[in-house]
Order: structure tokens, then C-alpha cells, then sequence
């Protein structure tokens, strides 16, 4: 059903990508941002990792295609291995709209906010040590700076604030109201491909 959910949003945003295109003359914009963090010591064997993946696929508006609309979809995992064994894990998948602006002509530094209606994981936390399946909404903001590499490739970087909002967790057949949040900034690395 999840499957089923997310291949839904992904063709109505091609559908509507190539609607906008081809009323605007609108260019397409693919864009992967990821992120990847381990540490650990052996003082007193802590272990933390993480992995985000930022996936936009949008298109531009305007004629300076500076402002982009698109689809924002997010996979990221932590991690937090604890001595004793009691290790504290969430996993997350993030759906929603995201605009992004360009400040200048070159499209080279720019800001993007994405609003995540459809944020659904897993998480064991320490203190249970039980799994729990979660949902809520997340959203994030962001400020890279790219630079071209070839026609169409940009590469670069980005500083990111994420905040997650869990709402309602489930345990089995059992499921619970909650008011949780993570939150966190970090840079990414990403590269994007411009058509237009």
C-alpha cells in the first residue's frame, strides 16, 4: 500500500510537470543532495551513523527560471549504538511539495523549502527497545551554493535545517498519540541536472 502511495504522487507530478511545461515552457530540474556521517570512539564505545538522501524533482517557472516547483522526497536513517546494547535507530520516508529561488542570473546560490505532508518510518528508541512504526510531517529549509560543470550539471553544497514531527505511533495492533520531534542541521553535498 505504501508502494502503491508513493508511485501515485510521482505520477501526478509528471503529469503535471509536463502540463506546466508545456503551457510555460517550463525547464525540468532533478536534484540529489546526500549526506553521510559516522563516529565513533573506543573510550566508551559509542557509535553514532547517519544517511540522509534529498531527491527533488521539479520544474521552473518564469522566465528566468530562477523559481522552481516541484516534489521533495526524503529517505534518511540514524543510528546511536549504545554500550550496554540498547541501540536507538529511526528510520524515514518524506514526501512533499518543495520551491526553490535562485538569487542570481547563474542559478548558482539559492534557498529551497520543502513541507513533508507524508512522513512515515520506524524508530526503536533506547528506552523501549521495542520497534514502533511512526508517522507524522516533517519540513526542512536549505542554502546551497553550485556551480556548473558541464550544459546541464551543477555540483555544490548546502547547509540544511530538518525538523521532524511525530504524531502517532504504532506497536503491533496498538496505536498511540505522541509528540515527538527530531531536529537537526548538517551540510550536504548534491548535484543537479537542468534542462532549460
Amino acid at each position: 500500500m505504501k508502494r502503491k502511495y508513493f508511485l501515485s504522487f510521482i505520477f501526478i507530478f509528471i503529469i503535471a510537470s509536463i502540463f506546466v511545461t508545456s503551457i510555460a515552457y517550463a525547464g525540468f530540474y532533478y536534484q540529489h543532495s546526500l549526506n553521510v556521517y559516522n563516529t565513533q570512539d573506543n573510550a566508551e564505545n559509542l557509535k553514532f551513523n547517519t544517511m540522509d538522501n534529498f531527491m527533488f524533482l521539479g520544474a521552473t517557472l518564469g522566465s528566468t527560471n530562477k523559481f522552481i516547483l516541484g516534489w521533495s522526497i526524503v529517505v534518511w536513517n540514524r543510528t546511536y549504538k549504545d554500550p550496554i546494547g540498547n541501540d536507538s535507530k529511526i528510520s524515514m520516508m518524506e514526501l512533499g511539495p518543495r520551491v526553490m529561488y535562485y538569487f542570481n542570473m547563474e542559478r548558482n546560490f539559492g534557498v529551497s523549502a520543502a513541507y513533508h505532508v507524508y512522513a512515515k518510518g520506524s524508530r526503536t528508541m533506547a528506552t523501549t527497545n521495542v520497534q514502533e512504526n511512526v508517522s507524522g510531517t516533517s519540513y526542512f529549509i536549505a542554502i546551497s551554493y553550485q556551480l556548473r560543470l558541464t550544459a546541464t550539471i551543477f555540483g555544490g553544497a548546502s547547509l540544511v535545517y530538518q525538523s521532524l514531527s511525530i504524531s502517532e505511533a504504532t506497536i503491533g495492533e496498538t496505536q498511540s498519540k505522541v509528540n515527538h520531534s527530531y531536529s537537526t542541521y548538517y551540510p550536504m553535498l548534491e548535484f543537479s541536472l537542468r534542462f532549460k
